[in-house]
C-alpha cells in the first residue's frame, strides 16, 4: 500500500516539529566542528560527528511512527529501529567512556586509542545486531505476520502486529537499557581521569537525561498498559 501520513492527530505534528529542529540543530553543530577541525590543537572530533550522526538518526527513528502501518516496512521499522538506534548512540557512548575510565590504570595519564574505542563501538553494537537479526530470521521463517486488521464496529484499519511497549518490543530494548546503566555507572570515574577533557560532566548530564526520560516513558507506560487505549 501507499506510504500515508497520520492527519488530524496532533501529537504527530508537535514531535515533528520538535524531531525537525533537533534535526537542525544537529546539522549546525555538525558543520560547525567540521569548520573547526583545523583549529582543534590535540585529538579529532570523529566521537562528536559520530555522536551527532546518531542523534539525528535517533530524531529520524520517529518517522515510522507518524506513518500509517500501511506496510510490513513500516511496522518492521517501528518494531527493530529504536534499539538499533539507541545502541548505536550508546554504544559510541559506552566505549568512549571506558576507555577513559581506564587509561590512568598505570598511574600516568594514558592514551585513548581511537582503534581501540571503534573496536569497543563495533563490539557492543554487534550485541543488538545479533539480536535484531535472529529476531527477523525467526520472523521470516514462522510466517510471521506484521501488519494486522482490526475492526471497529462496520470498518476495519491496519495495524501493526507487535505495538511499541508490548513484551517482544520491550525484550528488544533489554540491551539499550544495560548500556544506559554501563553508562551511567561510568559517569563517577571518568570524572576521576586525568584524560576528561569536560567529558565527564557532559557525559554525566547526558546519562541523567536519559535516565530520567526512561524512568518517565516506563512510569508512563505502565500506568497506561492496563487500559485499552491503542496509540500507534
Amino acid at each position: 500500500s501507499a506510504v500515508r501520513w497520520r492527519s488530524g492527530d496532533t501529537w504527530v505534528t508537535v514531535l515533528t516539529s520538535l524531531a525537525s529542529l533537533g534535526l537542525l540543530v544537529t546539522l549546525l553543530a555538525g558543520l560547525y566542528l567540521l569548520l573547526q577541525c583545523g583549529q582543534v590543537l590535540e585529538g579529532s572530533q570523529v566521537t562528536s560527528l559520530s555522536l551527532l550522526l546518531t542523534l539525528g538518526l535517533t530524531y529520524l527513528s520517529l518517522s515510522p511512527f507518524c506513518l500509517l502501518p500501511t506496510s510490513p516496512l513500516i511496522c518492521g521499522l517501528r518494531d527493530l529501529g529504536p534499539s538499533a538506534v539507541l545502541s548505536l548512540c550508546l554504544s559510541t557512548l559506552v566505549s568512549r567512556s571506558l576507555l577513559l575510565a581506564t587509561s590512568d590504570t598505570d598511574g600516568l595519564p594514558g592514551h585513548a586509542s581511537g582503534v581501540l574505542q571503534l573496536v569497543l563501538g563495533l563490539s557492543l553494537v554487534a550485541v543488538q545486531a545479533a539480536v535484531l537479526t535472529v529476531t527477523v530470521l525467526s520472523r521470516l521463517s514462522s510466517e510471521y505476520v506484521w501488519v494486522t486488521s482490526v475492526l471497529h464496529g462496520l470498518s476495519s484499519h491496519a495495524q501493526c502486529s507487535h505495538q511499541p511497549g508490548s513484551p517482544a518490543w520491550l525484550s528488544l530494548m533489554s540491551w539499550p537499557g544495560l548500556l544506559l546503566l554501563t553508562q551511567t555507572i561510568l559517569c563517577p570515574v571518568i570524572w576521576r581521569s586525568r584524560r576528561n577533557y569536560r567529558e565527564g560532566v557532559l557525559f554525566s548530564l547526558a546519562s541523567l537525561g536519559l535516565c530520567l526520560v526512561t524512568a518517565g516513558w516506563l512510569t508512563v507506560f505502565f500506568l497506561v498498559s492496563g487500559k485499552k487505549v491503542c496509540l500507534f
